[in-house]
């Protein structure tokens, strides 16, 4: 691993773990309310672009609601081309075996820098398509992420529950029930947006 994270480490792990869905979670709450009390309270149904949020902003944030929006997309621009490109690298190097890790050199793991080089000019040269409705794209990745996550949650916990791979670190019973029931609770709720995207 590239933290060199060790079993006696899992303790600690799990707090951070914990705490940063805590926090993700209590600023996607603030956020909710933040659009009910701006946006939608202005009488803003539906954003098209950038500038239908920033102005919807402005009983708020006055003649700085452009800045304050913008500075918020650079913000989220920064996290996400942090994380989606390199978690992509890690997962296409580590389904096909090839060497992955930002601990290795440039030369001893091609595919994974080439990988995550691909993957931020891709992003870059994708958004900078003329026209391009940006706020739909973004929905729509979240929808396709929300119907891919219990998939992926299926591997996860059957993975986790494997006393052949995890050995000592297998998940004991009460994690699993609650492991399934939130993945078994994310398959419903996959299918009623596929059903209510489809009317």
């Amino acid at each position: 691993m590239d933290r060199g994270l060790r079993p006696d480490d899992l303790v600690a792990e799990r707090l951070d773990v914990g705490l940063g869905a805590l926090l993700t979670n209590l600023i996607a709450f603030f956020i909710v309310v933040a659009c009910a009390a701006t946006p939608w309270a202005s009488g803003i149904r539906e954003v098209h672009d950038a500038a239908d949020a920033a102005v919807a902003l402005e009983p708020l944030a006055g003649q700085l609601a452009e800045f304050l929006f913008a500075t918020g997309l650079l913000a989220a621009s920064f996290l996400g081309l942090g994380v989606v490109p390199l978690t992509s690298a890690y997962t296409a190097c580590e389904a096909f075996g090839w060497e992955t890790g930002v601990d290795w050199r440039w030369r001893e793991a091609l595919a994974f820098y080439g990988l995550l080089a691909f993957f931020v000019a891709f992003a870059a040269l994708f958004v900078l398509i003329p026209g391009l409705p940006l706020i739909q794209v973004m929905f729509l990745a979240q929808v396709i992420n929300a119907l891919l996550l219990p998939i992926v949650l299926v591997f996860v916990m059957l993975l986790s529950s494997d006393r052949r791979i995890m050995g000592d670190l297998a998940s004991g019973r009460f994690l699993r029930t609650v492991g399934w029931a939130v993945t078994a609770l994310l398959v419903g709720l996959s299918i009623v947006l596929v059903a209510t995207c489809v009317r």
